[in-house]
C-alpha cells in the first residue's frame, strides 16, 4: 500500500490557525478533490471536526485515542498500526493535521504539497520535510485572481530511494 499526504501550507509551513484553513482557495480545493476521490483519506479527530462530516466520494478514517468518539459515514481506529492492519487499498492519502502528518511522515511515500505563497500566523504547523529525501516529479503554478487571495505552487514529491 502506497501512503501519501495532502497538505496545503504557507512559506512558514502554516496549516492552520485556531482549528481552519487560514485560507479559501477554490484552486487548492479543486486540487484537494481531484487528488482524493474515489480514495481512501485519513484524518486526525480535529481535522474531522474542523470539516464538519464525511467527506463525499471517499472512505473516510479517522484516527483519535478517544474510544468513544464516532461519527457518521466514517471508520474510527485508536491508533496507526490496528488501522493499517484494517484497511487494504492501493494508496492511503493522509489529510491531517499536524499530529498526524507527524506520525505518518517517516513512512510516506509521496506528497502532494501545495504552497501558498504568503507568511502568516498560525497555530498548526506542517513538520519540517528534508527535501533531500524527496524527488520533485511535478510543479505547476496557480496565480492570485479574483478567487484566489494568494498564489500558490501543486508539487508532487516522491520519496527517493537513494
Amino acid at each position: 500500500m502506497k501512503i501519501s499526504i495532502i497538505v496545503a501550507m504557507s512559506n512558514n509551513n502554516v496549516i492552520g490557525v485556531a482549528g481552519k484553513l487560514p485560507w479559501h482557495l477554490p484552486a487548492d480545493l479543486q486540487h484537494f478533490k481531484k487528488v482524493t476521490s474515489g480514495k481512501v483519506v485519513v484524518m486526525g479527530r480535529k481535522t474531522h471536526q474542523s470539516i464538519g462530516a464525511a467527506l463525499p466520494n471517499r472512505r473516510n478514517i479517522i484516527l483519535s485515542s478517544d474510544r468513544n468518539f464516532s461519527a457518521p459515514n466514517c471508520e474510527v481506529y485508536g491508533s496507526i498500526e490496528t488501522m493499517l492492519e484494517n484497511v487494504d487499498t492501493p494508496e492511503l492519502i493522509i489529510i491531517g493535521g499536524s499530529n498526524i502528518y507527524c506520525q505518518f511522515l517517516n513512512i510516506t511515500d509521496k506528497i502532494y504539497l501545495t504552497i501558498v505563497e504568503t507568511t502568516i500566523a498560525g497555530d498548526s504547523y506542517f513538520p519540517q520535510i528534508d527535501l533531500e529525501q524527496w524527488q520533485q516529479t511535478e510543479l505547476r503554478r496557480q496565480h492570485k485572481d479574483k478567487k484566489n487571495k494568494f498564489s500558490c505552487k501543486f508539487i508532487t514529491l516522491i520519496k527517493s530511494t537513494t
